[in-house]
């Protein structure tokens, strides 16, 4: 039976069904056709490549963005945007934020040039490390990326419109424009840049730091 949710729908991960990706549709294993089990997949199949370097998973719709929030074991590999995607079916907390406190995303995120349109991410919840990305570690690398119109509010701390904490990770040739709203640490494109690098970039639109106190708050960068 198929599993579904407002904001994505998935496969559950079983191996009573196989994929021969590219070739033919989900086929259950009784029906013995050629094909791999999803529960080996990352992201049940639904990104094509392998997140390696040389074959980065290839995201080109917005519900293949939407899914990498969901998957933490592949935040430490590459992606790559294929088309420029549109956001806008995702209201209030439907979008997946990738890395988080516990689990930042390490891994490599090319934009190709392309640009993000719409991305929404609105709370009353004080619910910290947002943007597009949550957190960012060492190693990790967003380029050649741009985000449109994009909202992101919480009541939350260390809130960016594409980077909430940038934790000695890169951050080269990319924009954000939109409106940008955090209690404290925020940033129209980091909320957080702490040690990391930011270059080639600008933001525009408006950014509210609505905290008590009047903390680290920035066109740019918060903090």
């Amino acid at each position: 039976s198929w599993s579904k949710r407002k904001d994505y729908c998935f496969w559950p991960i079983q191996t009573k069904w196989t994929i021969n990706e590219g070739v033919d549709y989900p086929r259950l294993s009784w029906e013995h056709q050629p094909g791999t089990p999803l529960s080996s997949l990352p992201f049940n199949g639904m990104i094509p490549g392998t997140g390696s370097g040389d074959d980065p998973y290839c995201v080109s719709t917005a519900e293949q963005l939407n899914i990498i929030g969901l998957v933490a074991s592949e935040w430490d590999k590459c992606f790559k945007l294929m088309a420029d995607i549109d956001m806008s079916i995702y209201a209030d907390t439907q979008y997946n934020i990738i890395g988080n406190y516990d689990t930042p995303f390490t891994g490599n995120f090319d934009g190709n040039r392309h640009i993000i349109h719409n991305l929404t991410y609105t709370t009353t919840l004080a619910t910290d490390y947002v943007g597009m990305f949550g957190h960012l570690n060492s190693n990790a690398t967003i380029k050649h990326l741009g985000l449109e119109n994009a909202t992101i509010s919480t009541d939350g701390d260390v809130v960016g419109g594409l980077v909430g904490y940038n934790n000695s990770g890169t951050v080269n040739f990319c924009f954000a424009a939109g409106d940008v709203n955090g209690s404290s640490y925020v940033g129209g494109l980091v909320g957080y840049n702490n040690s990391g690098t930011i270059s080639s970039c600008y933001t525009t639109g408006h950014v509210i730091e609505s905290g008590i106190y009047d903390t680290y708050a920035g066109g740019l960068v918060g903090l």
